[in-house]
């Protein structure tokens, strides 16, 4: 990042990424997903184009570890709007029908309020350091697919 006054440069900072992060963005490539490294963020995120002409954003943002030399990632994807006045709509039916899908037999992600997305979110939990190919693969589709059934089925939308 360069900043100039005047045409001339007088602050060059190199913003680098996480190096967790950027273990995760190269086993990504390596099972064939592109993800898109936000570096004001600090996270990654990967747009799914979904049949039907529907798409799904999946971000991935480094959380505390779980106890030293076990990082861990969760896997997020917006699917109700709650910003501004929107949160009002939250109601104790909404409340408790998120709460009965956490528990659902098929269910291995879970939703949860987003206060950085200011939306309720689907997400997963992964350490880093134990997570293969297909566990990574498998989580990023699958949150990708609860979130956007939520919205096509429920809200009748497509925002995310």
């Amino acid at each position: 990042m360069i900043y100039e006054l005047n045409k001339e440069v007088f602050l060059q900072l190199q913003i680098q990424q996480n190096v967790i992060l950027a273990r995760v963005l190269n086993q990504a490539k390596s099972a064939g997903y592109d993800l898109h490294y936000d570096y004001e963020n600090q996270e990654l995120f990967y747009n799914f184009q979904l049949t039907g002409g529907r798409h799904q954003i999946v971000y991935i943002e480094l959380i505390k570890p779980l106890v030293e030399g076990f990082d861990v990632i969760r896997f997020v994807s917006p699917c109700l709007d709650l910003s501004g006045a929107k949160l009002k709509t939250l109601t104790k039916t909404k409340s408790v029908d998120f709460l009965k899908r956490n528990c659902s037999d098929s269910m291995y992600c879970s939703f949860a309020f987003s206060e950085k997305r200011k939306a309720i979110v689907v997400e997963a939990v992964q350490i880093v350091r134990t997570m293969d190919d297909d566990e990574f693969v498998t989580l990023l589709n699958y949150v990708a697919k609860v979130a956007d059934e939520y919205e096509r089925d429920v809200c009748g939308k497509d925002d995310y």
